[in-house]
């Protein structure tokens, strides 16, 4: 079901161009072409991936505009420096929550998560007009009436975010939506092993909704902190389970 997720992206997966930077794009974020490892000439990795030496070029011009590669006369296109990455980017974000280890992801994704959404959620509390409300009351109802691991369900989970996000009056942490839309879906595509973890949050959820139309500023700031730590609990749930699974059984 998440499988037909739609995020904002720089490219065009259908297009030749836009296929062949998804496909270096995840190779270099997996470290199958590590850092600072020189690139084959044009002419070389068209020939090998079949394709123009204009859809190679424009993927090219993807990935630098993505800070993963960096070209010079002389010299050729070189992997940059993960420092260097742009890891806000909505494409390098989800390469890297489907390739990196889960738990490595699910704490950065958390304490980004941590350090946005609550100052949000308390902004909104204080600025939010009725269409705002209404929009992140809209969403919740949604929500509520639901099945947890339905598209509808998770498509009202990120428009309640997302709300809040717009909600907030602040420019910069509305312009943050496709960053966190990016982590919720992660996010989901771990809790949805469990559905029943996702619908345990509907009353966390609930609440932050009550403390914003209420204009109650800094509960609204808590119940999302509530909301975050009680989701990231529950994700190490999971992953605990998962892990346990995933281990020999030795002969009984």
């Amino acid at each position: 079901m998440l499988e037909d997720r739609q995020t904002s992206r720089t490219f065009s997966r259908r297009s030749l161009h836009g296929q062949v930077a998804h496909s270096l794009g995840v190779r270099i974020v997996s470290g199958g072409i590590p850092e600072g490892e020189l690139l084959p000439t044009e002419e070389a990795a068209s020939a090998k991936l079949a394709v123009s030496r204009t859809a190679y070029r424009e993927a090219i011009k993807v990935l630098t505009a993505k800070g993963l590669l960096e070209s010079r006369p002389k010299v050729g296109t070189r992997v940059r420096a993960r420092s260097e990455w742009n890891m806000l980017d909505p494409d390098v974000l989800l390469w890297a929550s489907e390739l990196e280890s889960t738990t490595e992801f699910a704490d950065a994704l958390f304490e980004f998560r941590l350090i946005i959404e609550p100052a949000a959620a308390r902004l909104a509390a204080k600025k939010a007009n009725p269409e705002h409300i209404r929009n992140i009351c809209e969403a919740m109802d949604v929500m509520a009436a639901t099945g947890p691991a339905t598209r509808e369900n998770v498509k009202a989970d990120l428009a309640f975010h997302s709300a809040i996000l717009k909600a907030s009056g602040n420019e910069l942490l509305s312009s943050l939506g496709y960053v966190v839309e990016a982590l919720l879906l992660r996010s989901f595509e771990i809790s949805s092993r469990q559905p029943d973890v996702r619908e345990a949050s509907i009353p966390q959820h609930q609440a932050v909704c009550d403390c914003i139309a209420e204009s109650k500023e800094m509960e609204a700031g808590q119940a999302m902190a509530d909301l975050l730590i009680s989701a990231r609990a529950d994700i190490d749930k999971i992953m605990s389970v998962d892990a346990r699974g995933s281990e020999p059984r030795g002969d009984s």
